[in-house]
């Protein structure tokens, strides 16, 4: 009998730590934290190192999507005022598609506006509250006047 010599089975390493995150993962999660804590705490009680906590980051992966919390807070609240931003995008190809796709852009855009997370975000707004100025600016900034700038630029 032929002995030969079977190479040793290797293991693949493992790297340290958590396994990565798809990064656009991530960024939902830190956004989707700061609306969450914005609505249920208020805008005060929104910082940095809370949004890490509670999306499950570090203060570092926060800061890579926002230099500080009045930007995080513009960024949140544009990702929420693009829920119905995929309905804007599509344009009618003939006549017959102008009703039916203005009627799924009337549908999204009331989904969105009378969701409860909507109710909250306007309470939150009629509110007298520290910080209430930039989180008007980024609401305005990043959904009424980003929406007509959308809208106007494709005709």
């Amino acid at each position: 009998m032929n002995s030969t010599t079977l190479p040793e089975p290797t293991t693949p390493t493992r790297r340290r730590g958590r396994p990565a995150r798809p990064e656009a993962e991530v960024r939902h999660a830190v956004l989707q934290a700061t609306l969450e804590l914005l609505l249920a705490q208020g805008y005060e009680a929104t910082t940095i190192e809370a949004v890490a906590a509670h999306a499950g980051v570090a203060k570092k992966t926060v800061y890579r999507h926002a230099s500080n919390r009045e930007e995080l807070v513009g960024l949140a609240v544009r990702e929420w005022t693009d829920g119905f931003a995929p309905q804007l995008q599509r344009d009618a190809r003939n006549a017959d598609e102008v009703l039916p796709l203005l009627h799924a852009i009337l549908q999204a855009v009331c989904a969105q506006a009378l969701s409860a997370q909507a109710v909250q975000v306007f309470r939150l707004l009629a509110t007298d509250f520290p910080g209430k100025d930039a989180l008007l600016q980024a609401y305005l900034h990043n959904g009424i006047e980003r929406g007509r700038t959308t809208r106007a630029r494709q005709g």
